[in-house]
């Protein structure tokens, strides 16, 4: 039996709300999720006064967030991310499965911190070699795509890497060749 509490937000989440917002939500999501990390609090006579008055500061650190997020994504585009997986099968089947903490070790290896529960795949289970996309949600309104590789050997993946640099090189030059 689960039960539904009315919280206010702290900050914009996505599929919830914006700043400032009373919603309802299932108590564990808001006693586990969303009040540890800041994100909410309980709607309560005394929570509502205090937040109508720090409204305008919340809105101003949403936006700065915002910011933020889009100064990150502005370095986050056009990356890719190599994990490198031995295969289980002949048909490219994985021993487990890719996980999202997989990925935001990687990206924290690229010098991103981005949790976990900001990222997304658009498969549901990554168990096989191949490319896919990651959507990382740096804000709740700035989403972005990221291409995943997973590869079966270090050699695999030093080769794409170099197959992708080639590739900048020439989108380079081709750049500078149009504006001239």
């Amino acid at each position: 039996m689960s039960r539904n509490i009315s919280i206010i937000l702290k900050e914009s989440v996505r599929k919830l709300g914006k700043v400032g917002e009373s919603v309802k939500v299932k108590a564990g999501y808001a006693r586990n999720f969303l009040i540890p990390y800041n994100k909410a609090v309980f709607a309560t006579k005394e929570n509502l006064a205090s937040l109508e008055q720090q409204f305008l500061s919340l809105k101003e650190e949403n936006d700065k967030k915002l910011e933020e997020a889009k100064g990150v994504l502005s370095s986050l585009d056009g990356k890719f991310i190599i994990l490198v997986r031995q295969a289980a099968a002949q048909g490219g089947r994985l021993f487990g499965s890719v996980t999202t903490r997989d990925v935001a070790e990687a990206l924290m290896q690229m010098g991103f911190s981005i949790h976990h529960r900001n990222l997304s795949f658009t498969e549901n289970v990554i168990k096989s070699l191949g490319e896919y996309t990651v959507k990382v949600e740096l804000h709740a309104e700035v989403i972005v795509p990221v291409t995943l590789y997973v590869v079966k050997s270090n050699a695999e993946a030093n080769e794409l890497r170099q197959v992708k640099s080639q590739i900048k090189k020439v989108d380079d030059i081709s750049d500078n060749d149009q504006s001239i």
